[in-house]
C-alpha cells in the first residue's frame, strides 16, 4: 500500500514536468504499477494478488498454473468459468472439490481451434458447420476418443467441447495446446457469474483469477446478458441433434444446424 501510494504520488510529479524520454518510459512503468494496483477500477478496490486482467503476461501467468495443475478463473463469452488440465487428473478433482460438484456432472473441455475437436471426439458434422458453431456460445456433445482422460467424466461415453468466443481463453487454449477441463465459476447450484466479484468467496481456492469486467451473451429473446451459459447440444449421432440445455444461443443454433440437414432427435 505504502509502495503504491509512493508510485502514484511519483507519476504526478512526473506529469508536471516537460518528460525527457527517460522519465517518459519511467511514467509508463509508474502508470502500469498503478493500473495493477487498481485492478479494472470497475469497484474501487485494490485488487487481489491472485487476479490479472487479460494480456500477454497474463496468458503466460495461465499457462503456467494449468501446467503444474492449478485452477484458474476466466472470462468466456457467455459466463465466467473455472478451468485446469484435463489431462491432470488430481486438477480435475479440484475443480470438483472447489464447486462442491457431484462428482456425476460431467465437465466439458476447451479447446483452442475447431480442427481441435477431432483430437478428442469422434466428429459428426461437416467442417463448414463446425466452423459456424465454433467459436461461439454453444458446447458440442460428441463421443469421446480413447486419448482423452479417462478420469475425465469416467461414467461417459460422449464430451462437451467448447471453442468460446473470447479471444483471451482461445489464445489461452491455443498456448496451451491441450484440453483444458471448463465449468461455470460458481459454487454449485449457485447462480452463473457475469463479473469475478460475484464468486470472490471461490478467490482464496483458486491459483489465478483473469478478470474480463463485465461479460455475458445476450440473451436470444431478452436482449440483455443471460447467466444461461452456452447452448449444449448433442451431436453424437450423425445426422441428428439434440438440444441438452436452452442456454443463451439456441434459437440460432438449431437454425444453423437444420440449414445443414440435421434433424432434431425425438
Amino acid at each position: 500500500m505504502i509502495a503504491f501510494k509512493k508510485s502514484f504520488v511519483i507519476y504526478f510529479r512526473l506529469r508536471k514536468r516537460t518528460v525527457s524520454p527517460l522519465n517518459y518510459f519511467f511514467s509508463m512503468e509508474v502508470k502500469d504499477q498503478i493500473h495493477s494496483a487498481v485492478g479494472t477500477g470497475n469497484t474501487g478496490r485494490f485488487s487481489d494478488s491472485k487476479v490479472v486482467v487479460p494480456s500477454e503476461m497474463a496468458t503466460d501467468q495461465c499457462v503456467q498454473v494449468l501446467q503444474r495443475g492449478g485452477v484458474i478463473a476466466v472470462p468466456t463469452d457467455t459466463i465466467y468459468g473455472i478451468a485446469a488440465s484435463a489431462i491432470n487428473t488430481e486438477a480435475i478433482e479440484k475443480i470438483y472439490s472447489i464447486k462442491g460438484r457431484d462428482q456425476m456432472k460431467p465437465v466439458a473441455i476447451c479447446v483452442g481451434k475447431p480442427t481441435d475437436v477431432d483430437k478428442w471426439a469422434y466428429n459428426t458434422v461437416s467442417t463448414e458447420l463446425l466452423n459456424q458453431l465454433l467459436p461461439g456460445p454453444v458446447t458440442l456433445v460428441l463421443r469421446r476418443r480413447e486419448s482423452l482422460n479417462p478420469c475425465l467424466n469416467p461414467d461417459s461415453s460422449t464430451i462437451g467441447i467448447r471453442i468460446p468466443s473470447n479471444s483471451f481463453i482461445v489464445k489461452l487454449a491455443q498456448r496451451f495446446d491441450g484440453p483444458i477441463a471448463l465449468t461455470s465459476a460458481n459454487v454449485s447450484n449457485e447462480k452463473s457469474t457475469l463479473r469475478v466479484e460475484e464468486f470472490q468467496s471461490l478467490w482464496p481456492k483458486l491459483d489465478l483469477v483473469v478478470d474480463g469486467g463485465m461479460i455475458g451473451h445476450g440473451d436470444e429473446k431478452e436482449g440483455v446478458a443471460s447467466r444461461s451459459g452456452s447452448t449444449v447440444v448433442d451431436l453424437s449421432k450423425p445426422g441428428f441433434y439434440s438440444i441438452i440445455r436452452q442456454g443463451c444461443a439456441s434459437i440460432k443454433t438449431i437454425e444453423q444446424l437444420e440449414e445443414f440437414g440435421l434433424t432434431r432427435s425425438t
